[in-house]
Protein backbone atom coordinates (compact mmCIF):
# COMPACT_ATOMS: atom_id res chain seq x y z
CA UNK A 1 0.00 0.00 0.00
CA UNK A 2 3.09 2.77 0.73
CA UNK A 3 4.70 1.75 -1.97
CA UNK A 4 2.17 1.97 -4.29
CA UNK A 5 1.41 5.74 -2.66
CA UNK A 6 5.01 6.47 -2.96
CA UNK A 7 5.24 5.25 -6.89
CA UNK A 8 2.01 7.66 -7.41
CA UNK A 9 3.70 10.29 -5.72
CA UNK A 10 6.89 9.95 -7.34
CA UNK A 11 4.94 9.75 -10.80
CA UNK A 12 2.97 12.96 -9.79
CA UNK A 13 6.11 14.72 -9.15
CA UNK A 14 7.52 13.87 -12.00
CA UNK A 15 4.97 14.80 -14.07
CA UNK A 16 4.83 18.35 -12.70
CA UNK A 17 8.93 18.26 -13.37
CA UNK A 18 8.01 17.85 -16.71
CA UNK A 19 5.68 20.45 -17.29
CA UNK A 20 7.29 23.26 -15.97
CA UNK A 21 10.69 21.87 -17.76
CA UNK A 22 7.95 22.40 -20.48
CA UNK A 23 6.87 25.77 -19.91
CA UNK A 24 10.58 26.99 -19.06
CA UNK A 25 11.22 25.84 -22.36
CA UNK A 26 8.67 27.66 -23.71
CA UNK A 27 9.31 30.60 -22.36
CA UNK A 28 13.04 30.97 -23.86
CA UNK A 29 11.85 30.43 -27.22
CA UNK A 30 9.59 33.76 -27.11
CA UNK A 31 11.25 36.51 -28.74
CA UNK A 32 10.63 39.00 -26.25
CA UNK A 33 10.47 38.44 -22.22
CA UNK A 34 7.07 37.94 -21.14
CA UNK A 35 8.19 41.03 -18.28
CA UNK A 36 9.33 43.43 -21.16
CA UNK A 37 8.12 46.82 -20.76
CA UNK A 38 6.05 45.73 -17.66
CA UNK A 39 7.41 48.82 -15.33
CA UNK A 40 7.37 52.55 -16.90
CA UNK A 41 11.08 53.84 -16.13
CA UNK A 42 11.07 57.24 -16.63
CA UNK A 43 12.91 59.07 -19.53
CA UNK A 44 15.73 56.84 -19.03
CA UNK A 45 15.48 55.23 -22.24
CA UNK A 46 18.36 52.66 -21.82
CA UNK A 47 16.90 51.28 -18.87
CA UNK A 48 15.03 48.21 -18.73
CA UNK A 49 12.65 46.24 -16.02
CA UNK A 50 14.16 43.20 -14.54
CA UNK A 51 12.44 40.87 -12.52
CA UNK A 52 15.52 40.03 -10.01
CA UNK A 53 16.98 43.37 -10.40
CA UNK A 54 13.90 45.89 -10.69
CA UNK A 55 15.88 47.26 -13.80
CA UNK A 56 19.24 47.46 -15.57
CA UNK A 57 21.00 49.06 -18.36
CA UNK A 58 19.89 47.95 -21.89
CA UNK A 59 22.26 45.95 -23.37
CA UNK A 60 23.83 47.40 -26.57
CA UNK A 61 21.87 50.50 -26.14
CA UNK A 62 24.51 53.22 -27.91
CA UNK A 63 23.93 56.98 -29.09
CA UNK A 64 26.23 60.12 -29.07
CA UNK A 65 26.72 60.43 -25.18
CA UNK A 66 27.48 56.66 -24.00
CA UNK A 67 27.48 53.41 -25.06
CA UNK A 68 26.29 50.15 -22.82
CA UNK A 69 28.00 47.19 -23.44
CA UNK A 70 26.52 43.42 -24.13
CA UNK A 71 26.77 42.61 -20.29
CA UNK A 72 25.30 45.94 -19.63
CA UNK A 73 28.28 48.00 -18.34
CA UNK A 74 28.90 51.42 -19.50
CA UNK A 75 31.97 51.25 -22.04
CA UNK A 76 33.43 48.72 -23.47
CA UNK A 77 33.10 45.29 -24.04
CA UNK A 78 33.53 42.97 -21.15
CA UNK A 79 35.23 39.95 -21.90
CA UNK A 80 33.14 37.07 -19.80
CA UNK A 81 34.78 35.38 -16.78
CA UNK A 82 38.28 36.05 -15.26
CA UNK A 83 40.22 38.60 -16.80
CA UNK A 84 43.68 36.87 -18.17
CA UNK A 85 46.67 38.59 -16.89
CA UNK A 86 45.01 41.94 -15.33
CA UNK A 87 43.72 43.13 -12.51
CA UNK A 88 39.37 43.60 -13.01
CA UNK A 89 38.11 46.36 -10.68
CA UNK A 90 34.68 46.85 -10.67
CA UNK A 91 32.48 50.03 -9.74
CA UNK A 92 29.03 49.25 -7.96
CA UNK A 93 27.29 52.44 -8.00
CA UNK A 94 24.30 54.48 -9.01
CA UNK A 95 23.64 57.47 -11.62
CA UNK A 96 27.05 58.83 -9.43
CA UNK A 97 29.34 55.78 -10.50
CA UNK A 98 27.10 55.82 -14.10
CA UNK A 99 28.55 59.21 -14.70
CA UNK A 100 25.37 61.69 -15.18
CA UNK A 101 24.50 65.14 -13.59
CA UNK A 102 22.14 67.71 -14.25
CA UNK A 103 23.56 71.14 -16.37
CA UNK A 104 22.38 74.23 -18.16
CA UNK A 105 21.26 72.46 -21.39
CA UNK A 106 19.77 69.25 -19.78
CA UNK A 107 21.98 66.48 -18.48
CA UNK A 108 25.35 65.27 -19.51
CA UNK A 109 26.90 62.59 -19.17
CA UNK A 110 30.75 63.35 -18.70
CA UNK A 111 31.10 62.67 -15.14
CA UNK A 112 31.90 59.08 -14.46
CA UNK A 113 34.61 58.39 -12.04
CA UNK A 114 35.65 54.63 -13.01
CA UNK A 115 36.34 56.44 -16.19
CA UNK A 116 38.48 58.94 -14.76
CA UNK A 117 39.96 56.19 -12.65
CA UNK A 118 40.66 54.26 -15.60
CA UNK A 119 42.70 57.06 -16.86
CA UNK A 120 44.77 57.80 -13.64
CA UNK A 121 46.15 54.07 -13.53
CA UNK A 122 47.18 54.25 -17.32
CA UNK A 123 48.79 57.67 -16.44
CA UNK A 124 50.53 56.30 -13.16
CA UNK A 125 50.75 52.83 -13.37
CA UNK A 126 50.91 51.96 -17.14
CA UNK A 127 52.99 48.81 -16.44
CA UNK A 128 50.01 47.24 -14.99
CA UNK A 129 47.36 45.32 -17.01
CA UNK A 130 44.51 46.51 -15.05
CA UNK A 131 40.55 46.78 -16.66
CA UNK A 132 38.25 49.06 -14.33
CA UNK A 133 34.15 47.75 -15.51
CA UNK A 134 31.46 50.70 -14.44
CA UNK A 135 28.66 48.77 -13.24
CA UNK A 136 26.31 52.05 -12.02
CA UNK A 137 22.76 51.68 -12.85
CA UNK A 138 21.02 54.89 -12.42
CA UNK A 139 18.52 54.82 -9.48
CA UNK A 140 20.48 51.51 -7.71
CA UNK A 141 20.55 51.34 -3.88
CA UNK A 142 22.54 48.87 -1.74
CA UNK A 143 19.73 46.47 -2.00
CA UNK A 144 19.86 46.37 -5.95
CA UNK A 145 23.68 46.61 -5.82
CA UNK A 146 23.67 43.58 -3.73
CA UNK A 147 21.66 41.17 -6.39
CA UNK A 148 23.50 42.78 -8.95
CA UNK A 149 27.07 41.51 -7.07
CA UNK A 150 25.46 37.66 -6.60
CA UNK A 151 24.25 37.48 -9.92
CA UNK A 152 26.09 39.83 -12.24
CA UNK A 153 29.48 40.70 -10.83
CA UNK A 154 30.53 37.43 -8.93
CA UNK A 155 30.88 35.58 -12.39
CA UNK A 156 33.10 37.72 -13.87
CA UNK A 157 35.76 37.41 -11.10
CA UNK A 158 36.91 40.49 -10.06
CA UNK A 159 39.64 41.17 -8.21
CA UNK A 160 38.46 44.33 -6.66
CA UNK A 161 34.55 45.93 -5.95
CA UNK A 162 33.99 49.01 -5.25
CA UNK A 163 30.84 49.81 -3.11
CA UNK A 164 29.64 53.42 -3.58
CA UNK A 165 25.38 53.68 -2.21
CA UNK A 166 23.34 55.48 -0.20
CA UNK A 167 21.52 58.56 -1.85
CA UNK A 168 18.96 56.45 -3.25
CA UNK A 169 18.95 54.44 -0.60
CA UNK A 170 17.34 57.51 1.71
CA UNK A 171 15.56 58.54 -1.04
CA UNK A 172 11.18 57.66 -1.48
CA UNK A 173 10.50 54.96 -3.56
CA UNK A 174 8.52 55.48 -6.20
CA UNK A 175 7.20 51.75 -7.06
CA UNK A 176 7.87 49.78 -4.02
CA UNK A 177 7.63 46.63 -5.69
CA UNK A 178 11.25 46.94 -7.30
CA UNK A 179 12.78 47.54 -3.90
CA UNK A 180 14.83 44.11 -4.11
CA UNK A 181 15.35 43.50 -0.83
CA UNK A 182 17.20 40.16 0.08
CA UNK A 183 15.52 37.46 2.08
CA UNK A 184 17.45 37.35 5.36
CA UNK A 185 16.28 33.61 5.56
CA UNK A 186 19.00 31.49 4.10
CA UNK A 187 16.84 29.15 2.52
CA UNK A 188 14.86 31.84 0.81
CA UNK A 189 18.05 33.78 0.06
CA UNK A 190 19.28 30.71 -1.85
CA UNK A 191 16.20 29.52 -3.83
CA UNK A 192 16.08 33.36 -4.79
CA UNK A 193 19.89 32.99 -6.75
CA UNK A 194 19.28 29.84 -7.35
CA UNK A 195 16.25 30.64 -9.46
CA UNK A 196 17.41 33.77 -10.87
CA UNK A 197 18.12 32.52 -14.43
CA UNK A 198 14.88 30.69 -14.56
CA UNK A 199 12.48 32.56 -16.92
CA UNK A 200 9.56 30.74 -15.37
CA UNK A 201 11.06 31.82 -12.26
CA UNK A 202 11.14 35.46 -13.22
CA UNK A 203 7.87 35.27 -14.90
CA UNK A 204 6.23 34.55 -11.22
CA UNK A 205 8.29 37.57 -10.06
CA UNK A 206 7.30 39.68 -11.98
CA UNK A 207 3.97 38.72 -11.65
CA UNK A 208 4.19 39.55 -8.06
CA UNK A 209 5.81 42.74 -8.29
CA UNK A 210 2.82 44.08 -10.92
CA UNK A 211 0.34 43.29 -8.07
CA UNK A 212 0.30 47.02 -6.34
CA UNK A 213 -1.76 45.91 -3.50
CA UNK A 214 0.29 43.55 -2.19
CA UNK A 215 3.40 46.58 -1.56
CA UNK A 216 3.55 50.55 0.13
CA UNK A 217 1.75 53.44 -1.98
CA UNK A 218 4.12 55.10 -4.51
CA UNK A 219 6.92 57.29 -2.17
CA UNK A 220 5.30 55.98 1.21
CA UNK A 221 8.50 54.57 2.28
CA UNK A 222 12.30 54.95 1.75
CA UNK A 223 14.10 52.60 -0.76
CA UNK A 224 16.37 51.08 2.08
CA UNK A 225 15.85 52.10 5.78
CA UNK A 226 18.57 52.44 7.56
CA UNK A 227 18.46 48.85 8.80
CA UNK A 228 18.39 47.55 5.73
CA UNK A 229 21.40 49.60 4.48
CA UNK A 230 23.71 48.03 7.18
CA UNK A 231 22.43 44.89 6.32
CA UNK A 232 22.78 45.55 2.44
CA UNK A 233 26.68 47.10 2.59
CA UNK A 234 27.82 43.96 5.37
CA UNK A 235 26.40 41.47 2.63
CA UNK A 236 28.00 42.92 -0.31
CA UNK A 237 30.94 42.81 1.62
CA UNK A 238 30.73 39.12 2.68
CA UNK A 239 29.91 38.16 -0.73
CA UNK A 240 32.44 40.08 -2.31
CA UNK A 241 34.79 38.39 -0.20
CA UNK A 242 33.48 34.65 -0.40
CA UNK A 243 34.11 35.16 -4.67
CA UNK A 244 37.74 36.20 -3.95
CA UNK A 245 37.28 39.79 -3.96
CA UNK A 246 39.03 42.38 -2.29
CA UNK A 247 36.00 45.50 -1.44
CA UNK A 248 36.26 49.09 -0.81
CA UNK A 249 33.40 51.41 0.57
CA UNK A 250 33.29 54.53 -1.69
CA UNK A 251 31.73 57.45 0.92
CA UNK A 252 30.55 60.31 -1.36
CA UNK A 253 29.08 63.96 -0.56
CA UNK A 254 26.40 66.48 -1.53
CA UNK A 255 27.09 69.40 -2.73
CA UNK A 256 28.15 71.91 0.25
CA UNK A 257 25.21 74.14 1.94
CA UNK A 258 27.24 77.18 1.42
CA UNK A 259 26.69 77.20 -2.39
CA UNK A 260 22.86 77.23 -2.02
CA UNK A 261 20.17 75.52 -3.64
CA UNK A 262 20.47 74.30 -7.31
CA UNK A 263 19.92 76.64 -10.17
CA UNK A 264 16.87 75.61 -12.91
CA UNK A 265 18.46 74.70 -16.07
CA UNK A 266 17.74 76.90 -19.06
CA UNK A 267 15.50 74.12 -20.72
CA UNK A 268 13.23 74.64 -17.20
CA UNK A 269 13.70 77.48 -15.90
CA UNK A 270 10.49 77.92 -13.28
CA UNK A 271 11.00 74.65 -12.03
CA UNK A 272 10.75 74.78 -8.60
CA UNK A 273 14.18 73.24 -6.70
CA UNK A 274 12.24 72.83 -3.17
CA UNK A 275 8.89 70.55 -4.40
CA UNK A 276 12.41 67.94 -5.42
CA UNK A 277 12.82 67.55 -1.62
CA UNK A 278 9.23 65.82 -0.76
CA UNK A 279 9.97 62.90 -3.71
CA UNK A 280 13.91 62.80 -1.78
CA UNK A 281 12.28 62.31 1.89
CA UNK A 282 13.52 65.17 3.24
CA UNK A 283 12.34 69.11 4.07
CA UNK A 284 14.84 71.12 2.93
CA UNK A 285 18.48 71.14 1.73
CA UNK A 286 19.37 70.88 4.90
CA UNK A 287 17.28 68.38 5.77
CA UNK A 288 18.49 66.18 2.87
CA UNK A 289 22.02 66.94 4.24
CA UNK A 290 21.06 65.41 7.49
CA UNK A 291 20.01 62.43 6.22
CA UNK A 292 22.64 61.55 4.08
CA UNK A 293 25.07 62.20 6.72
CA UNK A 294 23.46 59.48 8.76
CA UNK A 295 23.08 56.95 6.26
CA UNK A 296 27.28 58.02 5.80
CA UNK A 297 27.90 57.11 9.29
CA UNK A 298 26.13 53.59 9.07
CA UNK A 299 28.75 53.31 5.80
CA UNK A 300 31.97 53.82 8.01
CA UNK A 301 30.16 51.62 11.19
CA UNK A 302 29.94 48.90 9.17
CA UNK A 303 33.27 49.45 7.73
CA UNK A 304 34.91 49.29 10.83
CA UNK A 305 32.56 46.17 12.10
CA UNK A 306 33.56 44.51 8.56
CA UNK A 307 36.27 45.69 8.52
CA UNK A 308 36.39 47.19 5.31
CA UNK A 309 38.59 49.74 4.16
CA UNK A 310 36.78 53.35 2.67
CA UNK A 311 37.96 55.64 -0.03
CA UNK A 312 36.82 58.58 1.54
CA UNK A 313 35.92 61.12 -1.15
CA UNK A 314 33.45 62.88 1.10
CA UNK A 315 37.03 63.73 3.24
CA UNK A 316 38.24 64.87 -0.07
CA UNK A 317 35.70 67.03 -0.97
CA UNK A 318 35.73 68.51 2.43
CA UNK A 319 39.28 69.11 1.50
CA UNK A 320 38.90 70.77 -1.79
CA UNK A 321 36.24 72.89 -0.45
CA UNK A 322 36.12 76.27 -2.80
CA UNK A 323 36.86 73.95 -6.02
CA UNK A 324 34.60 73.22 -9.08
CA UNK A 325 33.58 69.99 -7.64
CA UNK A 326 29.44 70.49 -8.19
CA UNK A 327 27.99 72.68 -10.51
CA UNK A 328 25.45 75.31 -9.94
CA UNK A 329 23.08 72.54 -11.36
CA UNK A 330 22.92 69.57 -9.30
CA UNK A 331 23.35 69.30 -5.83
CA UNK A 332 23.89 65.25 -6.08
CA UNK A 333 26.53 64.42 -9.07
CA UNK A 334 30.03 66.24 -9.17
CA UNK A 335 31.28 67.79 -12.14
CA UNK A 336 33.89 66.35 -13.34
CA UNK A 337 36.36 67.64 -11.75
CA UNK A 338 35.00 66.27 -8.53
CA UNK A 339 34.19 63.14 -10.17
CA UNK A 340 38.27 63.42 -10.97
CA UNK A 341 38.75 63.65 -7.19
CA UNK A 342 36.46 60.59 -6.50
CA UNK A 343 38.96 58.47 -9.07
CA UNK A 344 41.87 60.05 -7.18
CA UNK A 345 40.92 58.93 -3.80
CA UNK A 346 40.01 55.34 -4.89
CA UNK A 347 43.53 55.21 -6.40
CA UNK A 348 45.31 56.09 -3.66
CA UNK A 349 43.57 54.04 -1.27
CA UNK A 350 44.25 51.02 -4.28
CA UNK A 351 47.78 51.79 -3.66
CA UNK A 352 47.93 52.27 0.29
CA UNK A 353 46.53 49.08 0.40
CA UNK A 354 48.79 47.06 -1.65
CA UNK A 355 45.73 45.94 -3.93
CA UNK A 356 46.56 47.64 -7.44
CA UNK A 357 49.54 45.58 -8.59
CA UNK A 358 50.27 42.95 -11.29
CA UNK A 359 49.00 39.26 -11.16
CA UNK A 360 51.99 37.15 -10.89
CA UNK A 361 52.75 34.04 -13.08
CA UNK A 362 49.87 32.08 -11.12
CA UNK A 363 47.05 34.30 -11.33
CA UNK A 364 47.12 35.98 -7.81
CA UNK A 365 47.12 39.52 -6.92
CA UNK A 366 50.27 40.39 -6.04
CA UNK A 367 50.59 41.95 -2.29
Amino acid sequence: MIGRVLRRLAVAMLGVALALAGIEGGLRLLPTAPWAGKFSLGPWQWLRYEPILGWENMPGFHDDRFRIDTQGFRGDDVAPGAAAKRLRIVCLGDSRTFGMREAASGFRFDNAYPDALRGVISQRRSEEAVEVINAGVVGYTSAHGLRQLVTRILPLRPDVVTVAFGFNDHSLAWNAALRCEEPENALLREALYGGADLRLFRLGLSVWQGMAFLHPRPLSVRWVDREHYAYNLRRIAAAAREGGAHVLFVAQALRPLALGESTPPAIDPKRDATKVYGVLGAKDLADLHRIDDEYGEILYRVAREAKVPVADAAAAFAAHEGEDLFSRYDAVHPAPKGAALIAETIYDKLVGLGWLRARHAGGNVGP
